[in-house]
């Protein structure tokens, strides 16, 4: 199967109209964009875009969707699990990352759990020295330990 690899006019359509923007913002979004969203490389045999044909989607189709998680009722709490080190150079501190979030999704709460380590059973592929774990194994942990956090404020994980 193919896919799309986005190009700076990709970007930039994808984006949508933004003649309504200041004119900060406009050269927020638009100043050397191809240094501000690294272009997708061609998928190598064995990533999702080698067997799965994805379009890619617009602001403007997001916005549209139906299908978007947002805070309501007392769904309200973003729970961030950290897993693994976080000692690597170039890794935000775990308090940079919690005041960001809260600050970037106002309206919730944020709630930064203790860091866990790479569970043993959890399966992973090691890519160029980069070790990717199957997301289906993470998402198995965090709802074997949802009992330990408030499901009744619960709005997702990252």
């Amino acid at each position: 199967m193919s896919s799309t690899v986005a190009s700076n006019e990709l970007i930039t359509g994808a984006l949508g109209d933004i003649s309504q923007l200041s004119n900060d913002m406009k050269m927020a979004v638009t100043n050397r964009i191809e240094k501000s969203f690294k272009l997708m490389p061609q998928p190598e045999s064995g990533d999702w875009l080698a067997q799965h044909d994805e379009s890619g989607q617009t602001m403007k189709s997001y916005l549209i969707s139906p299908y978007k998680t947002v805070p309501y009722g007392t769904h309200n709490t973003i729970y961030i699990q950290p897993i693994g080190s976080f000692n690597h150079p170039r890794a935000p501190p775990l308090d940079v990352i919690n005041e960001f979030a809260k600050v970037f999704f106002s309206g919730c709460e944020v709630e930064l759990l203790p860091t866990v380590d790479f569970i043993y059973n959890m399966r992973k592929r090691d890519r160029g020295g980069v070790s990717q774990y199957l997301t289906g194994d993470l998402h198995k942990y965090l709802c074997e330990t949802r009992s330990e956090r408030d499901w009744r404020r619960e709005l997702l994980c990252v």
